[in-house]
């Protein structure tokens, strides 16, 4: 049987324990959000003059980012609704981008 001292230290080891790794999923979630920033700095410094590539650029890199299976990017112009896919998930080795008009 176990005395009361010998009972409490073995719930401070285990309180310390639990301490540490709430610390270590912290940290680990930390640094993941510090990976993500980086990729989103480097891309947005990458753009360049053709803002159709720099869409592109961006909207694989959110899909990537938040493990989606496709992308779009969608706007209104004066020939009216404008939808660029990026299908990076769907066709790894050969990104798509169709450019859909309708009205």
């Amino acid at each position: 049987m176990l005395s009361s001292l010998e009972r409490s230290q073995i719930v401070e080891q285990s309180e310390r324990d639990d301490s540490a790794r709430q610390a270590e999923i912290v940290i680990n979630k930390k640094k993941e959000i510090e990976a993500k920033l980086t990729k989103i700095n480097q891309c947005l410094l990458n753009f360049r003059t053709d803002p159709i590539e720099n869409i592109n650029q961006l909207t694989s890199l959110l899909g990537e980012l938040l493990g989606a299976s496709c992308t779009l990017y969608s706007f209104l112009d004066n020939e009216g609704f404008v939808q660029y896919d990026s299908g990076k998930r769907r066709h790894p080795n050969k990104p798509t981008h169709n450019k859909i008009r309708s009205i």
